[in-house]
């Protein structure tokens, strides 16, 4: 238990594993699925449980940056390497495999500054 936090909730947990040692993310998928081969699958990519269908991507992830001030799209995908970075090793992949499509963009505020992320299955 943590100390900072003893009255947590179970969704502040999950969204917190870095603070309660909640277990890494696994996607539902089918015992079935999880059983067949993997052609071209790199054992991380197994041990994940996600499966490879060709080069077909599984996952789209968009990032989407809320800036007072547009940066130009090499310099804001550029500067999202962290947050890809820490994506894929939540999900038990590298950042390069061809299972994940990455998007992203850019909307201009004057509110609070973040970048926001959205996860979907293909």
């Amino acid at each position: 238990m943590n100390k900072e936090f003893p009255n947590a909730s179970d969704s502040f947990k999950k969204l917190n594993p870095h603070l309660f040692g909640v277990v890494q993310f696994h996607p539902e998928i089918s015992e079935q699925k999880k059983l067949g081969t993997l052609d071209g699958a790199t054992s991380r990519q197994q041990a994940s449980g996600y499966r490879v269908a060709g080069n077909r991507p599984l996952l789209r992830i968009t990032l989407v940056g809320f800036r007072r001030r547009i940066l130009d799209d090499d310099n804001f995908s550029g500067g999202c390497k962290g947050i890809r970075d820490a994506i894929a090793r939540w999900l038990g992949l590298d950042d390069n495999q061809k299972i994940i499509e990455w998007e992203y963009s850019q909307v201009k505020t004057n509110g609070r500054q973040g970048t926001a992320v959205r996860i979907e299955k293909l």
